[in-house]
């Protein structure tokens, strides 16, 4: 059992778990191999790297840059540097696909220059590519950990610095899918609150648990949610899949969960819908999901056909509906914001869609019939926490009633300090006590329930349109590859309204791609009444991602607008 000692800061979280032996990290290599460490060793080799970082010169409130691959290296990097007092800032390592080119720093420089970091921590392969930053950003000191310990040679403790619950405890840049990257300043304060209700409320995570995951440990719900949680809950175990593997190979995700009896996991929804794709005969032979208690779905909009694609797929495998958890929640509110309730599963909210694009949440009583094109699917995605609160506001401050779409504001411990050097962007987004969220969504019974960002709508004639339905639909038509498509709009004074493109990409030859763009074309007029005036096709991993998977729609744009995406072939 945990010893119940008072919990006030992640270093508190850790140590209450130093002497355990018997549970902690499991990491998958590349080979397929598990490599298992305890906390009680990743205590050890927390500490060791905490005293190497104050013996190269970094003081409480600096802060460590890390790009690291290797999820072991970045954990305990992560936890030496709290030790510390350092600040850590996780930083997603560049695309692979863009190998050693300049091209895969930009995201890279922006983050160095403005969390003006001490030192940066990285793999020996990215350290040459990573040197190149000089004149791009500020530069710091950039070492791997090997070199860093071997530079200092000291195995003892890190002597004790004074953290407190206010202090900053990581900078989480947010993952830029609809802007800019910005450091959100998280406090202990904040990442206590959070963990807290999401293990005691949220998941109802006991010391049997058993999580698995494959999300990167730069992104939030892939820290929090996979390292720090289950470490609070003190569960027996989590296994750490790396991203690349999960992406060429996502079944082998189940399959882990299946072998290691895992009971609890979290992905987007784009990660379930990508096993169904791959799901069929051999690949999936043996596979055993019936001690999987929860399958969350957050990070980006829950697709109710996908999760629904999802359950039934993996039915016959032991797979429980119930298990289905959506959530919702931002790095602004350190991760978690509101959980769908435990063995409830989905529960999907049926409104009209003429009414919801005028901001009203009308429902489709289940007997009344509807065309497929009348009726939006949207998942509820649970009540707040205890000691937090949600609430819908229109355009001009005032809170709205039920079923009334709106831009989602949360209020609670959680709620991290700011962004961090950028006041005007803290101003606008922190206000009276109020995290904006930029959300779009309305309260159905006390439930929320969420339509996209406010920032990304596409408004023709005076009515809304959700980018993630038009790309959904778009995704549908045969030859271009779902969950690789991005829809966007832009004024256009010539037309006196937006301009909607629809970028996608497709492995089909040069001579189908007319064919292609009139059949999504016709797909988007029938279903959603949308006439589009652009289909832009792009051969295969040319969108713009995120780390954790996430399409990136305002840089998608910047690069269609500035003609650096690359020209439609023509047939």
């Amino acid at each position: 059992m945990l010893v119940e000692t008072p919990v006030r800061t992640l270093i508190d979280v850790l140590r209450r778990v130093a002497d355990r032996h018997e549970s902690g990290y499991s990491y998958v290599n590349e080979n397929g191999t598990i490599l298992f460490e305890s906390f009680y060793d990743l205590h050890r080799r927390a500490n060791r790297i905490g005293m190497a970082l104050i013996a190269h010169g970094l003081e409480k409130g600096d802060r460590l840059g890390m790009i690291l691959y290797d999820s072991q290296q970045f954990i305990a990097s992560f936890f030496g540097a709290m030790l510390a007092g350092v600040i850590p800032v996780p930083i997603s390592p560049p695309p692979a696909r863009f190998g050693q080119s300049e091209n895969s720093l930009r995201h890279v420089a922006p983050i160095v220059g403005k969390a003006q970091l001490r030192l940066l921590l990285t793999n020996e392969h990215l350290q040459p590519l990573l040197a190149r930053l000089d004149g791009q950003s500020a530069v710091c000191p950039i070492l791997t950990l090997d070199t860093l310990l071997r530079e200092t040679g000291l195995h003892h403790d890190c002597p004790s610095v004074a953290i407190v619950a206010e202090d900053t405890a990581f900078l989480q840049f947010t993952s830029g899918s609809t802007s800019q990257p910005k450091g959100v300043r998280v406090s202990h304060a904040n990442l206590v609150a959070n963990i807290q209700v999401i293990a005691q409320h949220g998941l109802q995570a006991t010391q049997e648990d058993y999580c698995v995951s494959w999300l990167p440990l730069n992104h939030d719900m892939g820290l929090i949610g996979k390292v720090l949680v289950p470490m609070y809950a003190g569960m027996r175990g989590v296994l750490f899949m790396p991203p690349d593997i999960f992406l060429k190979r996502p079944l082998s995700w189940l399959h882990h969960i299946s072998t290691q009896k895992g009971t609890i996991t979290f992905a987007p929804s784009f990660a379930y819908g990508l096993c169904v794709a791959r799901a069929g005969g051999k690949s999936i032979a043996g596979l055993d999901l019936s001690s999987l208690r929860i399958a969350g779905c957050g990070a980006e909009p829950v697709r109710c056909e996908v999760l629904e694609s999802f359950a039934q797929m993996f039915k016959p495998y032991g797979l429980r509906e119930e298990a289905l958890m959506p959530c919702y929640g931002l790095a602004e509110h350190t991760l978690a914001a509101a959980f769908s309730p435990i063995n409830t599963g989905m529960i999907v909210d049926r409104v009209r869609i003429e009414a919801l694009a005028r901001g009203h949440a009308s429902p489709v009583k289940n007997e009344a019939p509807a065309g497929r094109n009348e009726v939006a699917h949207i998942a509820s995605c649970g009540r707040s926490f205890p000691g937090h609160e949600i609430k819908i506001i229109d355009c001009e401050g005032n809170s709205l009633g039920e079923r009334t779409v709106g831009e989602i504001l949360l209020r609670g411990p959680s709620v991290a300090q700011g962004y961090f050097e950028d006041a005007g962007a803290t101003a606008s987004t922190w206000c009276d006590g109020w995290l904006h969220t930029g959300d779009l969504g309305y309260l159905a019974g006390g439930n929320l329930h969420v339509c996209g960002r406010s920032k990304d709508l596409i408004i023709v004639h005076g009515r809304n349109y959700h980018p993630q339905d038009i790309e959904w639909e778009a995704a549908q038509t045969q030859g271009s590859r779902q969950g690789n498509v991005v829809a966007f709009g832009f004024e256009d004074p010539t037309i006196g309204r937006e301009h909607v493109i629809i970028v996608a990409e497709t492995k089909l030859a040069v001579e189908h791609h007319g064919q292609l763009r009139q059949a999504i074309r016709t797909r988007l007029l029938e279903t959603l009444s949308l006439a589009v005036d652009d289909v832009h096709l792009v051969p295969p991993r040319t969108l713009p991602k995120t780390s954790s998977g996430k399409l990136q729609r305002a840089r998608t744009r910047d690069l269609f607008r500035s003609g650096k995406l690359g020209p439609t072939p023509e047939a």
